[in-house]
């Protein structure tokens, strides 16, 4: 996975290494604002200097999944349609839902702290 020159990843795993990023209006500003971050040895948003304002931010996570609702309706939903368009064998499917239900309180935490990241970052609190 990669991202332009005036692009930062803000969260990543090894299987998603881009989850979340930020764009910037240039390269130079995109690296002013790894430099900061990186200094500070976190990605959070926490006490962090003026840093440079991103013009957008993409997700590649599923927010809307950090709510119970969006848990047991959406998910749901989607695992539905795709097992009547038979798109993924049942077990993958199956699977899926086992691991989400499993890992929910972690999937909403980090969902909301990607959230309150983005908003530090924009200067909203």
């Amino acid at each position: 996975a990669s991202l332009p020159p005036c692009a930062v990843s803000l969260f990543g795993n090894d299987a998603v290494p881009i989850q979340a990023a930020a764009y910037f209006a240039d390269n130079e500003e995109a690296a002013i604002f790894c430099e900061i971050i990186g200094d500070n040895g976190q990605k959070r948003g926490e006490n962090l200097p003026s840093l440079p304002k991103p013009h957008a931010f993409t997700f590649q996570a599923h927010p809307e999944y950090s709510s119970q609702d969006g848990l047991t309706v959406t998910f749901t939903n989607i695992l539905t349609a795709l097992e009547e368009r038979k798109a993924l064998p049942r077990s993958d499917l199956a699977e899926a839902k086992t691991d989400t239900t499993d890992n929910f309180p972690e999937l909403q935490q980090e969902s909301i702290s990607l959230f309150v990241t983005v908003g530090k970052i924009l200067g909203w609190f």
